[in-house]
């Protein structure tokens, strides 16, 4: 026989041992859903806006790159043809071998010089 001390105390073990199963399969479920949701973001979100920015990136670099070399070129030509006016010329004359030489070193400098800030 049971007495009443005896029989309150199993009704509070009884009474407290699905409380704590309770909550170690809540702490469970959520941990699960915060692994899944992580995952979900890290996949869904996360690693395509990272790459989008990736791509705008290269994208302004190569823009870049494309100005850079197209103001090496405006000022390629401009100094020709500064040097054609001096030697009272029509543009885009011809030049002797060291003013041309020196025109075109300058360029590939300046071509050089735009690789160099905007490769990777």
């Amino acid at each position: 026989m049971y007495s009443m001390n005896s029989y309150m105390n199993d009704k509070i073990v009884y009474i407290q041992t699905p409380s704590i199963r309770t909550f170690f399969n809540l702490s469970v479920i959520t941990c699960i859903l915060l692994i899944g949701f992580s995952v979900f973001y890290y996949f869904v979100v996360f690693i395509p806006s990272k790459e989008k920015t990736k791509q705008e990136l290269e994208t302004h670099r190569k823009e870049q790159l494309q100005d850079c070399l197209s103001q090496a070129y405006d000022s390629y030509e401009k100094n020709w043809n500064e040097v054609c006016k001096i030697y009272n010329k029509e543009e885009k004359c011809n030049l002797s071998n060291s003013q041309s030489q020196r025109a075109e070193d300058r360029y590939k400098e300046s071509k050089a010089d735009c690789f160099k800030l905007y490769s990777q």
